[in-house]
């Protein structure tokens, strides 16, 4: 029976338990919300009554799963708790499929009888399709299936280049489908087509779970990188990334009005305001275990479900939205975006001193730089057109440009928004030295990065022109810059400062800080990366 929770929960929540009956695997909600399904330890599907917490019914052959642990122990990915037991509900809440025995099989649900099994192997994570003709099965042998739901055939496999595929959410009444691997990557298909829409990067771990806003405008990721990702679907855009989970995050879930979405790690459940990217609150779960799933919101209203492997126990958050929305100080968000702008070019071309001056400090005489030097170029704090403040860093990064360096530094070209190119204008014989190199570089860079990803600026600049005439004429730098595509020139003397406001006026305004994602932390988290972050 559910019992009233008596240890402290946040305000705005209320708390009810019952026994989870060993499920161990991701649960779904029924489509009415009043039933909740998921696998169980004990080789079963069962469905649970979330009034009572009784087993309501079980599906399945009540066989020991220690063969598939041991299976999954061997292999190469490393995955001890793989979705065998995934379980997905029809959308008129009559079939019920779930991934049993290495097969994926669909059961009526008041009946029980079993309707179709298909002989397609360790599945991470089922959906039904909007309007229940298709399942969509995400698989870790790297292929995302669509089965045809009243037979169980497959109907096409899905394939991109990819590491196992561990998640899979359909876009409400559309042709899209979104899968998550664990090669960092979330895939956008338009199925109809067989085509991929978007590939978006940005995750720099696996991505256990997505899940789509019910208007269809965000994506949440969630990732072993420790950190939830908010991304825009009209345009594939990453407009948020949210920090605070300590632990790989597992799981995602969307209320049914939009306004909210949790996710869950084995540190706890947090929920998260949509339109802001605000923390409101962190529910208490403590989950030793980091090989866990199981959440989600209820389908009408504003439950939220945990299952609680370290206890056996499904919990039942309702949460008050007024409570919710109010600022009652549980974990303050702290909201910022970095910029990243890179110098670039050859060895002793002068960019060490061009650096010193466009971040405040007196030139001096410099010799080559060795690795990298990142400094802090702006800060400001502006008002969001959303109401909350956000700190805005333009970071800019020194990159070393002897030969030796050049394949390391490549790897930091990714997700810049202003490239600083520069040559030495005292060379008389060949002053685009490196030029093209690194422009091949950025534009190699830019290729890789996620098809929705801004375009990088790209200066030409002329450093230490003080010592003399440039050893190119106009008409020449002219034409470099419309061969290469180069957004401006710039002839700089750091030592004299001649252009470097004109310069840093033009990085300022340069920068969409519109494209680029804010980053939503705890004060604390905050605090942390502030005091790691030393030149």
């Amino acid at each position: 029976m559910p019992d009233k929770n008596p240890a402290y929960f946040p305000v705005g929540c209320t708390l009810k338990t019952f026994t989870a009956h060993d499920l161990s695997e991701r649960i779904s909600w029924s489509p009415d919300g009043t039933r909740i399904a998921g696998g169980s330890n004990d080789g079963t599907i069962k469905i649970l009554d979330v009034e009572s917490g009784a087993v309501l019914r079980s599906f399945g052959t009540s066989e020991p799963r220690s063969l598939l642990r041991r299976f999954f122990a061997t292999t190469q990915l490393n995955l001890t708790r793989v979705e065998t037991h995934s379980v997905a509900w029809s959308p008129d809440g009559s079939t019920i499929a779930a991934c049993l025995d290495q097969k994926l099989r669909a059961w009526q649900v008041e009946t029980g009888e079993q309707l179709w099994e298909c002989n397609l192997r360790t599945t991470a994570q089922l959906a039904y399709s909007p309007f229940g003709d298709l399942i969509a099965a995400a698989c870790i042998n790297n292929s995302l299936y669509l089965i045809a739901a009243k037979t169980g055939v497959i109907v096409k496999p899905l394939t991109e280049p990819s590491d196992a595929i561990a998640t899979v959410a359909w876009l409400h009444s559309s042709r899209l489908l979104v899968a998550g691997s664990l090669d960092k990557n979330i895939l956008v298909w338009d199925h109809w087509n067989e085509t991929l829409k978007w590939k978006l990067e940005g995750h720099t771990g696996g991505v256990w779970s997505v899940a789509c806003s019910p208007s269809q405008s965000y994506l949440a990721s969630a990732s072993s990188d420790r950190t939830v990702r908010l991304w825009d679907l009209e345009n594939g855009v990453n407009i948020a990334i949210l920090e605070g989970h300590v632990k790989a995050v597992k799981e995602v879930s969307f209320s049914s009005d939009g306004r909210f979405f949790a996710s869950k790690s084995a540190d706890s459940v947090r929920l998260w305001r949509t339109d802001t990217a605000e923390l409101l609150t962190v529910l208490p779960e403590h989950n030793p275990s980091s090989d866990f799933f199981g959440l989600g919101f209820h389908p009408h209203t504003l439950r939220l479900a945990s299952l609680g492997l370290n206890e056996n126990k499904i919990c039942i958050w309702d949460l008050d939205a007024k409570t919710l929305l109010k600022d009652v100080g549980v974990s303050k968000s702290t909201h910022y975006s970095n910029a990243k702008v890179v110098l670039v070019g050859d060895s002793s071309v002068g960019k060490t001193g061009l650096a010193l001056v466009l971040t405040g400090q007196p030139w001096k005489k410099t010799g080559s730089t060795h690795g990298r030097r990142v400094w802090v170029l702006d800060s400001q704090e502006v008002e969001t057109r959303k109401g909350y403040i956000q700190t805005r860093e333009t970071l800019l990064w020194d990159l070393a440009g002897q030969p030796d360096y050049r394949p390391i530094h490549q790897l930091h070209l990714t997700e810049v928004a202003i490239a600083l190119v520069v040559f030495d204008s005292r060379s008389q014989t060949d002053p685009f030295a490196g030029v093209r190199h690194w422009d091949r570089a950025l534009r190699q860079a830019q290729r890789v990065q996620s098809e929705t990803a801004p375009a990088t600026c790209k200066y030409l600049v002329a450093a230490r022109v003080d010592v003399g005439r440039i050893g190119a004429s106009a008409d020449r730098i002219e034409s470099l810059c419309q061969e290469l595509n180069f957004d401006r020139y710039f002839a700089t003397s750091a030592k004299e400062g001649w252009g470097i406001e004109e310069l840093l006026e033009t990085i300022r305004t340069s920068i969409n800080w519109d494209a680029l994602p804010t980053v939503s932390s705890t004060e604390l988290f905050q605090n942390i990366k502030t005091f790691l972050v030393i030149e």
